[in-house]
């Protein structure tokens, strides 16, 4: 087995990485939406009263949930996997964002940002997460 022979499956394999990983954190966040998490109240609370929807936690957290889930599923299917890279993308985008331009910051938990840290993991990941093509020299 050459170099030329190993460099798609290195690829493959670290595609199928990544997509795990996204998989993960994006059901892991869900799964913390759908509990009603402490942590995950107070951080809707803080951003549907900054944008002008108080008391509407509850209703955006399942969306998002649900929208994390659906994409975990898309990604892990090799069709649907450029579809769904650009959905994670999307949603990680947005924690970035609501993180970076309200009162949440970085670091809401006191935990250092991993949180946030984890989230950025997957978000650049997701522009990775399509389909690959052989590497050619």
């Amino acid at each position: 087995m050459t170099d030329r022979d190993t460099a798609p499956r290195t690829l493959t394999w670290l595609a199928w990485l990544a997509t795990a990983w996204i998989a993960w954190e994006l059901l892991h966040d869900a799964q913390s939406k759908l509990t009603g998490n402490e942590g995950s109240v107070y951080l809707f609370t803080v951003l549907t009263d900054g944008l002008g929807f108080p008391g509407y936690e509850r209703a955006i957290q399942l969306g998002v949930a649900v929208a994390a889930m659906t994409t975990a599923i898309f990604v892990l299917i090799s069709r649907s996997r450029g579809f769904a890279g650009l959905m994670a993308e999307g949603i990680m985008g947005g924690v970035v964002v609501f993180h970076r331009a309200s009162p949440l910051c970085v670091d809401p938990y006191g935990d250092g940002g991993a949180l946030f840290r984890d989230d950025q993991i997957a978000h650049t990941l997701a522009r990775h997460a399509g389909p690959r093509r052989a590497v050619t020299p």
